[in-house]
């Protein structure tokens, strides 16, 4: 999650209402950042975590 024009505390704080509102509108009302933008944010988050899990998942077998 780098090339970020947003500096990374912004971004989790973004992912950190979606996950505690359950949406994405709330996330955009509050931190006022595009509906768009925070999903692109997760959508890329989702992949980082996905990666992780399987280098994880490949250590530990």
């Amino acid at each position: 999650m780098y090339r970020l024009r947003v500096p990374p505390a912004e971004v989790a704080r973004a992912l950190l209402i979606v996950m505690r509102r359950g949406s994405l509108s709330a996330a955009e009302e509050i931190t006022g950042h595009k509906y768009e933008t925070i999903g692109r944010w997760l959508r890329a988050a989702a992949r980082q975590a996905e990666a992780i899990n399987a280098a994880l998942g490949t250590i530990s077998t």
